[in-house]
């Protein structure tokens, strides 16, 4: 599940950097943290999960800071940026 989810955020934001649209690549993003905290509500973090948790999290962030590279995207910034802290 987690690789079919990191397939969809990845496709997403190529799109998003294809077609040069901000909201592919929010609803990438958005559409990237929902598995995770779905699976944390569910089942919570304990054991392995949580190393598979953490990868799955550095590769998301990596992504969106590849993207933050080539564009100047705020709200996308204001995103991932709300989402990615009630995780740390």
């Amino acid at each position: 599940g987690i690789g079919l989810s990191v397939l969809v955020t990845v496709t997403a934001v190529l799109l998003s950097l294809r077609y040069e649209s901000r909201t592919i690549c929010s609803f990438g993003l958005v559409g990237g943290y929902l598995p995770f905290f779905s699976y944390m509500a569910a089942n919570g973090l304990e054991g392995n999960a949580v190393y598979i948790a953490m990868g799955y999290l550095f590769l998301l962030n990596l992504l969106i800071l590849l993207v933050s590279f080539r564009k100047r995207w705020v709200i996308v910034q204001y995103i991932s940026f709300l989402l990615n802290t009630p995780l740390m």
